[in-house]
């Protein structure tokens, strides 16, 4: 995201980039440290349904204020993509704690932490290269970025609308009886 910015404000000629920069690198390394055990405290508290309103609506506000050439919107933008990250990193890692079974934790951590991997892989070579030879200066940056944003709030809309249709369990699921527990 602080690439992004920077090489924005850079295109655009904009002397700021290197303090949004810097502000940015600040606000990474205590948004990551606070926001993740606050992000779990939530979780917990509120359940998995509105976190995930939670975590779209500040998508969906990240995805809209993206778009002014502020030093000041792009520092909030900052600020709620870190958050971001740490919403996903926390439900990323409580998501399966919630919908597996003890024994299929890793599993399931595996394959979710491998399909998000490979699906970015994709969409950062295929959008960029499907649409970024029309466009021209910050276009060229910007668009990519917007796309990718906007289809990871559909993505959270609709995983929002199938925990409504489907709700998450009341409890982790139990081991299978086939199953032996390592002590």
């Amino acid at each position: 995201m602080c690439v992004f910015i920077v090489t924005w404000y850079q295109k655009k000629g904009e002397k700021q980039s290197d303090s949004l920069a810097s502000v940015s690198a600040i606000l990474y390394a205590v948004i990551g440290v606070l926001a993740s055990p606050v992000t779990g405290f939530v979780f917990d508290k509120v359940g998995i349904l509105r976190f995930c309103a939670v975590f779209l609506l500040m998508q969906t506000v990240a995805t809209l204020l993206i778009w002014p050439a502020s030093f000041v919107v792009q520092t909030i933008v900052s600020v709620l993509m870190f958050s971001l990250y740490s919403f996903w990193l926390t439900f990323e890692s409580k998501t399966p704690a919630v919908f597996a079974p003890p024994d299929l934790y890793g599993s399931y951590l595996g394959f979710s932490n491998s399909l998000t991997g490979i699906l970015q892989l994709v969409l950062n070579l295929v959008i960029p290269t499907a649409i970024g030879s029309s466009l021209k200066g910050k276009w060229f940056y910007l668009a990519p970025v917007i796309i990718l944003m906007e289809l990871g709030v559909f993505c959270l809309f609709v995983f929002c609308i199938s925990l409504l249709m489907s709700p998450a369990p009341s409890q982790p699921p139990l081991l299978s009886e086939n199953n032996e527990q390592v002590n």
